[in-house]
């Protein structure tokens, strides 16, 4: 959701972008003056790769790519059901050494919902939850 953000901040304007959904743009106030060149396409509902590689993007994430991917652990907000078939049968995925190498943790729903909607009581929570799993991978 925020990854537009990342790349204003690298000095990239990305092509199209899920984001903020109560922001028009999908970019909050912060991001709009980072734009170089036009606004960057709105995409809805779930990612249609073949539609995304259809805007010619500078960069696409490949297999050949994905191997630059790398940390101690990778955590991966994907708790439904859809979403973990897709994470456990994606071949870009699997091609990420943390992710080969099992450093993944997919955090349960709640732990998640922590995650998403940081607040003074949410991240205490978050800790107690995360930290024990991350220090399994890690150890």
């Amino acid at each position: 959701m925020t990854d537009a953000d990342v790349a204003l901040a690298l000095g990239v304007t990305p092509i199209a972008l899920t984001g903020f959904t109560f922001f028009e743009t999908r970019l909050g106030p912060w991001a709009m003056s980072m734009i170089d060149g036009d606004v960057p396409e709105v995409l809805e509902g779930e990612p249609n790769i073949e539609y995304i590689a259809s805007l010619d993007p500078d960069l696409f994430l490949g297999v050949e790519q994905a191997t630059l991917l790398d940390a101690d652990v990778i955590i991966m907000l994907a708790d439904q059901p859809d979403a973990r078939e897709f994470v456990a049968n994606d071949p870009v995925l699997q091609a990420v050494p943390a992710v080969a190498d099992g450093r993944m943790v997919i955090p349960d729903t709640d732990t998640r919902g922590a995650l998403t909607y940081n607040t003074v009581l949410s991240v205490p929570y978050l800790l107690d939850q995360l930290v024990p799993q991350i220090a399994e991978i890690v150890s």
